[in-house]
């Protein structure tokens, strides 16, 4: 049975530490003691990165067998994180597991689940809500709202701006439900890296809300279909924007649920159809048996 050992910094995650399930088809230690025993070495980039532990991780990789593969985790944008990026870092790995679309393991934030739903948009009461707390702000999405708020009514939620509150805030589904009432919500990353397209996306369109997306430039590739969003970065001053929400008949906007998803998001709903633990393992596989063909020296990795 494979070996897998999953590395990280467990303050990172508050918590609420990760996990790998994989079915009970392979050994899954969580935490440093199963490294050395391990097959493959699967580490937790940006918590390890915000410990300090880089030169420990290198030590690390250097000094266990050449024949184990190590595969890098994130789902956090290199703009926040950007050590993960750098040639050094990667080079210690073999593969990834990432939001990113070359990634060995792709493990984007979509759940396309309730995505083409129908909605009835006379239920949408209030006309556009915002949540925003994280301080990560390399896309300056802090500043772009705080001029939307100057030229229409947002309800925002979040720490940033904050105007509004949740009674008996319940975590995600408080979100939601409250979300279900607006005909829009600001989808605003905090960075604007490619295939960065996170839940901020995603969760409007669950509930029948219209993003005003600002983060990924290609983030028409995760488009569910023709003119399901507003993208902020063709309304760099947010008056127009203003305008736009308050002049234009948002039901527009929900024309493309009554017509078949895009290809291209049908493409990538079928890719995560397959269980995680069977794309997991057989790109495990993969890589080891890249290796076992031509096994190159610890920590060539990405790179090599």
């Amino acid at each position: 049975m494979l070996r897998v050992t999953y590395i990280y910094w467990e303050p990172w995650f508050r918590g609420h530490p990760p996990a790998l399930d994989l079915k009970n088809r392979a050994e899954v230690v969580m935490g440093m003691s199963g490294v050395f025993a391990a097959d493959v070495v699967v580490a937790h980039a940006p918590s390890l990165l915000s410990s300090g532990q880089t030169h420990e991780v290198e030590l690390l990789r250097r000094n266990t067998s050449p024949e184990q593969v190590w595969i890098l985790v994130t789902q956090e944008s290199s703009e926040n994180y950007p050590e993960q990026a750098s040639p050094g870092f990667r080079s210690l790995f073999d593969g990834e597991m990432s939001h990113r679309q070359t990634a060995e393991i792709w493990i984007p934030y979509l759940d396309a689940g309730s995505i083409g739903a129908e909605f009835d948009p006379t239920e949408k009461t209030e006309l556009c809500c915002a949540f925003m707390s994280s301080g990560f702000n390399a896309s300056r999405r802090q500043e772009y709202l705080a001029s939307l708020m100057r030229h229409v009514d947002v309800a925002s939620y979040g720490r940033v701006q904050n105007n509004r509150r949740i009674a008996d805030d319940g975590g995600r589904m408080s979100k939601l439900a409250v979300m279900r009432r607006f005909r829009y919500a600001t989808a605003f990353e905090n960075s604007r890296e490619t295939d960065y397209v996170t839940e901020k996306f995603f969760d409007p369109l669950g509930v029948g809300t219209i993003p005003i997306y600002l983060g990924a430039p290609n983030i028409g590739e995760f488009c569910p279909g023709d003119e399901c969003c507003i993208d902020a970065s063709a309304h760099p001053d947010p008056r127009t924007l203003a305008r736009l929400i308050l002049e234009r008949d948002y039901r527009d906007l929900h024309r493309w649920r009554q017509q078949p998803l895009r290809r291209s998001f049908m493409e990538k709903s079928a890719r995560l159809a397959i269980p995680f633990h069977e794309r997991f393992l057989a790109s495990a596989e993969a890589l080891r048996e890249r290796k076992r063909k031509g096994p190159c020296e610890a920590g060539r990795g990405l790179l090599a």
